[in-house]
């Protein structure tokens, strides 16, 4: 188990090593996306969240719609992957993603104050940190496999991919977890 996790230290360094400039354009659109949350912070856009909140749906139904969703973007970034042009799509989701980010971070804050700014940090911020980071981990390891021979170039290299997905499962179990556990203790809904 311990080389399990040296191999897969390693292997994260050199993918972000390798992947230095991407990772560059990458926070550029993360920041305008960032930019551009901060300036319509309207709408809450986590409708899941919103629907859970007002007790529209139980937190199972909540867990599987975002297991659903992330799921979906998975899939999606293998198969937009396919080539070291196309993976450049993923930057529109990133933008969505720091828009989102910010943008409900604001409305939680906006709404309820102080505890809003502890339920953000806690249940928005971090939790989705770590979901963008895998998926930037994700796209870095597709970009390594694209070519002629993509998706048997994938299969065989299954370990990466295959880690990012249990880490991203994790991370919607951990905030299906903490959800009920922050909005209860910190915030009350109307």
């Amino acid at each position: 188990m311990t080389n399990f996790f040296k191999k897969l230290k390693e292997e994260c360094g050199n993918l972000l090593c390798g992947g230095k400039l991407f990772l560059v354009f990458l926070l550029i659109v993360f920041l305008l996306g960032l930019i551009i949350g901060i300036i319509n912070c309207q709408n809450l856009l986590n409708k899941t969240m919103l629907c859970y909140l007002k007790h529209d749906i139980s937190i199972f139904s909540f867990f599987f719609r975002r297991l659903l969703f992330v799921i979906i973007v998975y899939l999606c970034l293998i198969l937009i992957c396919f080539n070291k042009y196309t993976s450049f799509i993923f930057f529109l989701y990133v933008l969505y993603f720091s828009y989102a980010l910010v943008f409900n971070m604001s409305v939680m804050i906006i709404c309820f104050g102080f505890f809003g700014v502890i339920f953000s940090i806690v249940n928005i911020l971090l939790l989705s940190l770590i979901q963008i980071f895998c998926f930037i981990m994700l796209v870095l390891c597709l970009q390594k496999f694209s070519g002629k021979c993509y998706f048997q170039n994938l299969s065989c290299g299954y370990q990466m991919p295959l880690t990012i997905l249990i880490f991203l499962l994790i991370s919607v179990l951990l905030e299906s977890l903490l959800l009920p556990i922050f909005s209860f203790t910190f915030i009350v809904v109307f």
